[in-house]
C-alpha cells in the first residue's frame, strides 16, 4: 500500500521516477480528453517533498505539460505540510513559481503534525485538504464536542483567507451533513466512491456529469 512503499521509494530515491511517471499518465490522459472533445476536470496529484525539492524539478514539469499541450490548470499539485519542516524558504520559492505558471496548489493533510497557519498566508493556496483526523473524532467519541469547535474553527480561518476547502475521508452521511453545514466546498472518502480503475473511473465520471 502507499503508506509502506513511498516511504520505502522517498529513502532509496525511486520517488521522483514514480511522481513523473504518475504525472505523465495523467497528461496522457488528459490530452486524450480533449482530443475528444470531451469534459475536462481537473487531476489531483500528489507532489513528494523530495521530488520537489529536485534540481530541475520546474523544468522538468512544465516541459511535461508543453510537451502533452495540456493547460497547466488542469493539474493539481498537492504538497504536504512537511515539505515545509526542511527547507521552507525553497518550497515557498518553487510553489510561487508554479502557481505563476498556472498550475493548482494545494496543501495536503492539513492537521498531521506540521501545521502551521502562518503557510497559508505566505502562499495563495488554491485548495486546503484537511486530514480525516480533523473529521473523525467529532463523531463518536467522548471529546466529540471539542473536536467540531476545533474543526469549525479551522474551517472558519481557511475561508476567511479566501482559500477553498477539500475534507478528506468522508464515509458517511452525518460527516457529509456537518461539512456541508460549515460550508466545505469539496469533499472525498468512501462515502462517494471507493478506489476504482481507469475505466470504471472514467464511467463514473459520465454518469455524474451528464
Amino acid at each position: 500500500t502507499p503508506d509502506k512503499f513511498i516511504d520505502i521509494c522517498e529513502k532509496n530515491g525511486f520517488i521522483s521516477n514514480i511522481d513523473f511517471c504518475v504525472l505523465e499518465q495523467m497528461c496522457m490522459y488528459i490530452r486524450s480528453r480533449m482530443l475528444q472533445n470531451l469534459r475536462v476536470l481537473p487531476v489531483a496529484i500528489n507532489q513528494s517533498q523530495i521530488t520537489i525539492h529536485e534540481p530541475g524539478y520546474f523544468k522538468r514539469l512544465t516541459d511535461l505539460v508543453e510537451k502533452y499541450e495540456i493547460p497547466p490548470r488542469y493539474l493539481e499539485l498537492e504538497v504536504t505540510e512537511s515539505a515545509y519542516v526542511n527547507n521552507l524558504g525553497h518550497t515557498i520559492e518553487i510553489l510561487t513559481k508554479l502557481k505563476d505558471y498556472g498550475f493548482s496548489i494545494s496543501m495536503d493533510d492539513f492537521g498531521t503534525g506540521y501545521s502551521n497557519i502562518s503557510q497559508i498566508a505566505q502562499i495563495k493556496y488554491d485548495l486546503i485538504k484537511l486530514d480525516k483526523s480533523l473529521l473523525w473524532p467529532c463523531f463518536g467519541s467522548e471529546d466529540s464536542g471539542k473536536a467540531r469547535i476545533v474543526l469549525e474553527s479551522i474551517v472558519a480561518l481557511i475561508h476567511q483567507m479566501g482559500v477553498k476547502i477539500v475534507q478528506e475521508g468522508v464515509e458517511t452521511k452525518e460527516q457529509f451533513e456537518l461539512l456541508k453545514g460549515l460550508g466545505v466546498e469539496y469533499m472525498q472518502g468512501y462515502y462517494f466512491s471507493r478506489p476504482v480503475n481507469e475505466t470504471d473511473y472514467i464511467k463514473f465520471l459520465s454518469e455524474q456529469t451528464m
